[in-house]
């Protein structure tokens, strides 16, 4: 497959002053290796960082795998980014906007994966 590019939103507070605060559309690239079948395997390049995930379903639900990054949670369904983004953040392991970077490209990976399988 070739790469797929998507687009994410950052958020920058101003500190308590909302009209210092912007919303800025970055872009990423999901780079897919493996998308036939579980457990997925893409990279995920965004934000100058380059991320390798591995995720699928698991017993009682789906599971994200960073292993260059020894990261690993549990997920909501692909497209539910508001979950996925606060797991994601609750691994205390990734920034705020690698978090959304990753958030957003599997939520790209989830609507891609509605029209292949």
């Amino acid at each position: 497959m070739e790469p797929i590019l998507y687009w994410y939103p950052v958020y920058y507070l101003n500190g308590e002053e909302p009209y210092g605060s912007a919303v800025v559309r970055k872009s990423g690239r999901i780079i897919p290796f493996q998308l036939k079948k579980e457990p997925y395997e893409v990279d995920v390049e965004a934000g100058g960082n380059s991320f390798h995930l591995v995720f699928g379903h698991k017993t009682d639900g789906l599971f994200l795998c960073v292993p260059d990054r020894n990261i690993g949670c549990e997920l909501s369904e692909l497209l539910n980014r508001d979950q996925n983004m606060n797991l994601l953040m609750d691994t205390e392991c990734l920034g705020y906007e690698d978090a959304a970077a990753i958030t957003w490209a599997l939520y790209s990976i989830g609507s891609l994966l509605r029209f292949i399988h």
